[in-house]
């Protein structure tokens, strides 16, 4: 495939808005959240695709919150980077 036939296949999936419907285990939804959590931290993305992700990863936390209320504190603290912490558990300095 082309370089332009490859846009024309994402530009049909982009505008393709009908759900579709997905098996998901609670423990993969989880790090699906942290992961879209995490890309909402990179500095190259756009505002638009940070509104899409934190959309897309708020619908599966409140799925997960639904099934265990107790975590919905700690999940939502991931969309917050005042509690980011390095991996040794230090705060970043922002």
């Amino acid at each position: 495939m082309s370089e332009q036939d490859d846009m024309k296949v994402v530009a049909e999936v982009m505008q393709d808005e009908d759900p579709i419907e997905v098996i998901i285990s609670t423990q993969s939804a989880w790090l699906l959240v942290s992961g879209l959590q995490l890309v909402t931290r990179h500095p190259g993305i756009s505002s638009h695709m940070k509104r899409a992700m934190e959309d897309i990863g708020r619908q599966f936390q409140d799925r997960l919150v639904e099934s265990h209320p107790e975590s919905a504190e700690i999940i939502e603290k991931g969309w917050h980077w005042e509690f980011d912490v390095d991996s040794n558990g230090r705060p970043f300095d922002q």
